[in-house]
């Protein structure tokens, strides 16, 4: 909320980046994709607008795969400050 306050757009695509990152953690597609679209939405207009609203953006078309397929495993990029750089596959039902 300060950032937001204060308008650091970067700071706070990052902080939604990771919402939709804990959105996906927890199989909520629907909310990971709002966080995700709005965190591409602040990423414009700083120095990571291709990097982590192209990340982001890339994620909202993988939920959209899964949303048709809930059977398909699909990978998902991790936050972009996240030293492990692989996708990240989400725990469906069959996990729990």
């Amino acid at each position: 909320m300060k950032a937001s306050y204060i308008g650091q757009r970067y700071t706070v695509a990052c902080a939604l980046e990771y919402m939709g990152y804990g959105y996906l953690c927890r199989g909520d597609y629907q909310n990971a994709h709002g966080a995700y679209e709005a965190a591409a939405e602040k990423y414009l207009g700083t120095a990571y607008a291709n990097t982590g609203g192209g990340r982001c953006k890339d994620n909202m078309a993988r939920i959209k795969q899964k949303q048709g397929n809930s059977d398909r495993a699909i990978g998902f990029h991790r936050h972009g400050l996240d030293v492990d750089k692989t996708l990240f596959y989400p725990c469906s039902s069959l996990c729990e």
